[in-house]
């Protein structure tokens, strides 16, 4: 019985409608882990990463938005090389998939990377490159005005190719629902 409800309440949390408005603006922070798969054709030899974000977002339609995206990443080397920060600023557009709160997102921006020298001489003093995201998640509504955006991000470019699965919690919402 106990798992029966479990899979009700799963079931209804997914599909809750979720109502995006034109000139609603909102800003949302929180952690994510980063999975690395390679680095500019080398072997790369850092463990998962751990990073914070913030971002913003302004609708301009009921389904579509502009974004803005700040990352801080951490990767740990597995032997032998310093550690790597990632800085990364990206603006790019998130569409939202009707009531559902399913939404995807495409952004391009550029990424600073400090702390490591493996590539060549000038990069340990912080290598700057273009960086582009594409990814996909589902938005959470607390309480009306709160939110909880769950997604996936694929990271790629001229920088480090990664996979993130994260959670921003909203730190403000304007929103016209009442």
């Amino acid at each position: 019985m106990s798992k029966t409800i479990t899979v009700v309440i799963i079931f209804i949390t997914l599909f809750e409608a979720v109502y995006a408005q034109k000139g609603d603006k909102s800003i949302s922070a929180g952690p994510f882990l980063s999975l690395p798969s390679r680095g500019y054709g080398y072997n790369f030899n850092y463990s998962s990463g751990k990073g914070l974000e913030i971002n913003g977002q302004s609708n301009f339609t009921n389904r579509s938005s502009k974004l803005i995206q700040s990352q801080l990443s951490f990767f740990s080397p597995y032997a032998g090389i310093k550690n790597l920060t990632l800085i990364s600023l990206k603006g790019g557009y998130r569409y939202q998939f009707g009531n559902s709160g399913i939404f995807t997102n495409v952004l391009a921006g550029i990424l600073k990377e400090f702390g490591s020298d493996i590539f060549n001489s000038h990069f340990g003093h912080g290598y700057k490159t273009l960086s582009f995201t594409v990814g996909a998640g589902k938005r959470f509504i607390i309480k009306k005005v709160s939110f909880v955006d769950t997604s996936i991000e694929y990271i790629d470019g001229d920088g480090i190719t990664r996979t993130n699965i994260k959670a921003a919690i909203s730190l403000f919402r304007r929103t016209k629902l009442k």
